[in-house]
């Protein structure tokens, strides 16, 4: 984060008149990390030049930098910049980078946009910076050991092993160990038109200081797509939820939503809401069935070719599945409770619980109740077989 402060400061200086932009996957992370590092590299004459309202620092040479969060990276389309920086920018999306680099268009400057980042698997970064570079571009690693700033034991005192040490303290992409799924370049694709999909439906995961997050899935041709996200953390019923739902079901068509029935009164509201602005939509309870769920996700993963595809656009369901996992070290019996428990560790899983939602109400049920059908015609049939055959 250092480096890349450092490097979008000197284009400034080194540039005057230059249009730049900072971004971070999040507000959070612009606001507690970014922001931070930038205002206490510069001197005071330029550090009180920052607006949080305006979200831009001014240079005396006329070089202006904005800082900018990209989750709602669509809204970036309209800039033209000399350069960019996005810091944890593997995080901010690849479709945020794709974009992000169409806004290298100020005319007079050397264009350059460039992110810090820790890797998260051989997804399509991976493809464009190591494994099939991509003109123009170029990856420089650093493990953690390498940084003097660090005290000496620091990356000892992490207790990291394995492959996921390979990822966190030197940089490598690799999956780490014990992941939920295995996301693949081939998973991750842009979803068609959404006129052109068989149903439409979403999945919900509730929250206020976790993050309220939204997911809406589209079928075409036996694949389901997941074609949008919504995430906002601190999301009031009435003041933020109940709109964004309302938008993105206008938006997208959507036909029926599915969340988490640990909160029945937001239910509640949802459905109230839906019905007295006259769209044809449903919501219900989810299936909550944590293992049946992920493997009802999982083996549309897994299909050849895959059954589920992941819009560029849906950087927090990507980003999600390259860390859920299964706990690292399980206990023997007696040692404490639920030492045997299989369930992944609960943490950064938002959106994927409300892809699980979705998907499995709407998917996993269904195979349930044909594999069901499957098994009373069997009987049926076993049972007629006996009664022909007689005693």
């Amino acid at each position: 984060t250092v480096a890349g402060a450092v490097k979008a400061i000197r284009y400034c200086w080194e540039h005057p008149g230059a249009r730049g932009l900072v971004g971070a996957p999040n507000k959070t992370m612009l606001r507690d990390v970014v922001i931070p590092t930038l205002l206490e590299l510069l001197p005071e004459s330029v550090r009180e030049t920052y607006k949080q309202t305006s979200g831009k620092i001014t240079f005396p040479n006329g070089s202006e930098l904005l800082a900018r969060s990209l989750d709602d990276f669509e809204h970036r389309r309209g800039l033209s910049l000399a350069f960019f920086w996005l810091d944890e920018g593997i995080y901010c999306g690849y479709e945020a980078w794709r974009v992000m680099k169409a806004r290298l268009r100020q005319r007079g400057f050397p264009h350059q946009g460039w992110l810090t980042s820790t890797p998260r698997g051989m997804d399509q970064f991976y493809l464009d910076f190591e494994a099939q570079p991509a003109a123009d571009h170029r990856l420089i690693r650093s493990a953690t050991r390498e940084n003097i700033h660090l005290p000496e034991d620091y990356a000892d005192s992490l207790g990291y092993t394995g492959v996921f040490a390979l990822q966190e303290l030197e940089g490598r992409f690799v999956a780490r160990e014990g992941l939920v799924y295995r996301l693949h370049a081939d998973h991750v694709r842009p979803a068609p038109p959404i006129e052109e999909m068989a149903e439409i439906f979403g999945g919900i995961d509730w929250g206020y200081q976790n993050p309220f997050h939204a997911v809406i899935c589209g079928v075409k041709d036996d694949t389901v797509y997941v074609i949008a996200e919504m995430r906002s953390r601190e999301a009031g019923l009435a003041r933020v939820i109940l709109p964004a739902i309302r938008s993105l079901t206008e938006q997208y068509g959507v036909q029926a939503w599915y969340a988490g029935p640990d909160r029945p009164e937001n239910i509640a509201a949802v459905r109230e809401m839906l019905v007295e602005a006259g769209l044809p939509c449903s919501i219900k309870a989810a299936e909550n069935a944590v293992l049946d769920g992920i493997e009802t996700v999982r083996g549309l993963m897994e299909c050849v070719p895959p059954r589920l595809a992941i819009d560029p656009a849906c950087a927090h369901v990507q980003a999600e599945m390259a860390d859920y996992h299964y706990p690292d070290h399980i206990g023997q019996p007696g040692e404490h409770e639920g030492a045997w428990d299989e369930h992944p560790v609960k943490g950064n899983d938002h959106a994927l619980d409300a892809l699980r939602y979705a998907v499995h109400s709407r998917l996993g049920v269904r195979r349930r109740v044909r594999r069901g059908v499957r098994y009373l015609a069997q009987l049926r049939k076993r049972a007629g077989e006996a009664l022909d055959q007689g005693p």
